[in-house]
């Protein structure tokens, strides 16, 4: 019963969508900047979708999980997510994690690459007792399960293909999977 929310809903985390509903009972906020990637999300089971091109992504997501925490004796302002996966990478995203973050006991857990060094509050995480993960590499276990949820039909990746294109038109595979609006997974066939 615990609130998840999914920063950046492209293939990876649109992945993190369908495992969490496949293995969990929870409420999954997924928040992006394309619609069509939202809409999947929300195909594939998160409760709730934030624009954030439409609207604050902090702001949505500590309305919905209850509304702004005061921690004004600490030097905190929070939401109440329990978890926040970040895998959109972006400059802003960890900060913004760790303030949707519930007070004691938050986890965050760090699945995108960063394409420049991002800055942390270092006082929120210490003041608000968050725990931090990064999940980069995979196990044995790690696939096994993935693919028995896979065989077993509770996550079914189809769906994420967007598009598919011969061999020979690569270059504009590439071009239209450079557009979150348009694709959300794009396929080469030799």
């Amino acid at each position: 019963d615990e609130t998840v929310v999914v920063l950046g809903v492209g293939i990876i985390g649109l992945g993190c969508v369908q495992t969490i509903r496949a293995t969990t009972n929870c409420r999954i906020i997924a928040v992006d900047a394309s619609t069509k990637r939202l809409d999947m999300a929300h195909q594939l089971g998160a409760t709730d979708i934030v624009n954030l091109k439409e609207t604050d992504p902090l702001e949505a997501v500590i309305e919905l999980t209850g509304g702004a925490k005061p921690f004004d004796s600490f030097g905190v302002r929070g939401g109440n997510a329990d978890v926040v996966i970040d895998c959109a990478g972006a400059k802003a995203s960890p900060n913004q994690a760790l303030l949707m973050l519930k007070q004691l006991c938050g986890r965050l857990v760090f699945v995108a690459l960063f394409e420049g060094q991002p800055e942390l509050d270092f006082n929120q995480v210490v003041r608000k007792h968050v725990t931090i993960r990064g999940s980069w590499g995979w196990t044995g276990d790690d696939y096994r399960e993935a693919i028995a949820l896979v065989e077993g039909g509770r996550v079914d990746r189809k769906p994420l293909v967007s598009h598919t294109f011969p061999l020979d038109e690569a270059p504009e595979a590439f071009a239209i999977q450079d557009k979150p609006d348009a694709a959300i997974k794009v396929l080469l066939k030799p």
